[in-house]
């Protein structure tokens, strides 16, 4: 909200930054089919939104657990938070005040 507050055309890209992170994290298609190594699986889990897919697959259909899916989404969502919680804090006298 606060990015969005100061640049207006934030509005109307993110839905399409989304929309492109889910499609290149393996939504529609399994990320195993077309990977050929471990490196290119690893680059796949940066992108964290390839490992809470894992997790959702993982819990509906079972099979094989990896801890780096719950290390790659900690590593992400506990900085992201901090970082989201102190950006709002140090805006927040701002909002309403237009």
């Amino acid at each position: 909200a606060r990015a969005t507050h100061h640049v207006r055309d934030l509005q109307q890209i993110l839905p399409f930054l989304f929309r492109l992170a889910l499609y290149v994290s393996g939504v529609i298609f399994a990320v195993e089919s077309f990977v050929s190594s471990a490196t290119q699986l690893r680059l796949f889990e940066l992108n964290p939104i390839y490992s809470w897919l894992q997790i959702a697959r993982w819990t509906i259909m079972g099979g094989a657990f990896e801890m780096s899916w719950i290390v790659s989404v900690v590593g992400w969502t506990v900085p992201l938070f901090l970082i989201g919680v102190t950006w709002f804090r140090k805006g927040e006298s701002e909002y309403g005040r237009d």
